[in-house]
């Protein structure tokens, strides 16, 4: 690692090889990277669901490293660390009784939102947590309802799933 510049007022650049910049901090302390872990699955598809039901049809929309793989729909960790992890699931029917969360590793880890009062027939719930992962786990998208009911696909902005590495 070598130094490109230090000034009175931060680092300007440090570099992995001399030929490029991996992180930068600025005097108040404020780090930026050239590429952090970040991605963001949008889904395309339509899907019914009727109990948990894993979302599929995700397509990587906004991404920076290649940890979705979208045969098996995981965001599998390419590095330990802290990570942010994002959810909206749009529902498109009335529905009762709705949840959304995330499976770690095959195994249910924690609700992201929910409710039991009937919605009518355009509801988008999520939320964000911070976990600790490890390296090689892998995060899948699951949804509740109590009816059948559709969750939307077809755009960006009403079902998707982020994740990004904090540090």
């Amino acid at each position: 690692m070598a130094l490109t510049k230090v000034r009175g007022d931060g680092v300007q650049g440090m570099s992995l090889l001399s030929s490029s910049t991996a992180l930068s901090i600025d005097a108040s302390g404020r780090l930026t990277t050239t590429s952090q872990v970040y991605a963001r699955m949008s889904k395309t598809d339509d899907q019914t669901i009727n109990g948990w039901t894993k979302i599929t049809d995700f397509t990587a929309t906004g991404t920076t490293s290649s940890a979705f793989n979208t045969t098996n729909q995981r965001f599998t960790v390419p590095i330990s660390g802290r990570y942010l992890v994002d959810t909206r699931v749009h529902y498109g029917g009335a529905v009762g009784y709705n949840y959304t969360g995330f499976y770690i590793n095959g195994s249910a880890d924690n609700y992201n939102s929910g409710s039991n009062i009937t919605w009518g027939s355009d509801t988008t719930i999520g939320g964000s947590q911070i976990i600790d992962l490890s390296a090689n786990d892998y995060i899948e998208l699951y949804a509740y309802a109590n009816v059948n009911v559709t969750i939307s696909g077809d755009d960006n902005l009403r079902t998707y799933f982020v994740v990004m590495l904090l540090g």
